[in-house]
């Protein structure tokens, strides 16, 4: 799964963002799930112990401690490991949809 990520993510700025579009357009439409799930004891493990021990996240600046926002929090620095520019380019998908889909709001 890594590897796969990194070839997309490795792809230039203009396609990744291309189909990070495609993807919140599924999203939204309810052709790709809006929720993510995993199975691994070990981490389950780990989010139940940051949980009872929430000072361990001092350091993570974050507003919330609950499971899914450490997992989301956790998620997007590792993504950002892979390729700096991902939440800059997630963040230019949205608006791109946005504006492609602005007659669709109202």
């Amino acid at each position: 799964m890594v590897v796969v990520l990194k070839r997309v993510l490795s792809r230039n700025s203009r396609d990744f963002v291309d189909e990070l579009v495609d993807a919140i357009d599924e999203v939204q439409n309810g052709d790709a799930s809006k929720t993510l799930s995993l199975y691994d004891p070990k981490l389950s493990a780990v989010m139940v112990a940051l949980q009872r021990d929430p000072e361990q996240l001092s350091e993570w600046d974050m507003e919330e401690v609950d499971r899914s926002a450490i997992i989301r929090t956790a998620l997007w620095r590792g993504l950002e490991q892979l390729d700096v520019d991902v939440e800059a380019k997630n963040k230019e998908a949205i608006k791109r949809y946005a504006t492609e889909n602005a007659d669709n709001l109202l």
